[in-house]
């Protein structure tokens, strides 16, 4: 088994590039989907604090999104307006760039969107169907694990159903 070095220095609120190695050492995509985008002072390693566009996600950490990103998301969104980008599920990667006069592991976007599934919460129509759905399962992980194949299911929902 291996761990990303970060994942031990870097106890990060925020989704890293570090987030995308397997335990084997392999980079792999994640589909995640934008909750909301907003503005929020990230502090630097230095200590200072820095005005970042940030994107709470349904189904991860909040994700820091840089230009390039921003961009890759105006275009899959079809929309120059952060309101626009909410229950967008794109897809991100890690991918290795020079910057800042080294080469550093940053996050970046997949240019074709993968399928958008709905979101299912307390709030959704189907909601009364999933708990009955995972009530009524003899393995609820199963239960889960298929019902994401369906819906975009955050973490918090996940624990909600399985503790039926």
């Amino acid at each position: 088994m291996k761990t990303h070095w970060k994942k031990l220095r870097d106890s990060s609120e925020y989704f890293g590039a570090h987030d995308l190695y397997d335990s084997e050492g392999n980079k792999f995509d994640m589909n995640v989907t934008i909750r909301r985008v907003s503005k929020k002072n990230v502090k630097n390693t230095d200590g200072t604090d820095e005005p970042c566009m940030i994107a709470e996600m349904v189904n991860s950490k909040p994700i820091i999104i840089n230009a390039t990103n921003s961009k890759t998301i105006a275009s899959l969104s079809k929309s120059a307006f952060v309101e626009d980008w909410a229950g967008l599920t794109i897809t991100v990667y890690p991918e290795r760039i020079r910057a800042f006069g080294e080469f550093v592991d940053a996050i970046r976007i997949r240019k074709v969107l993968p399928p958008q599934l709905p979101i299912l919460n307390p709030e959704s129509p189907k909601w009364a169907e999933a708990v009955k759905y995972c009530k009524d399962a003899t393995d609820k992980a199963k239960a889960i694990q298929t019902t994401r194949k369906s819906y975009i299911l955050s973490d918090e929902d996940a624990k909600k159903l399985m503790n039926l």
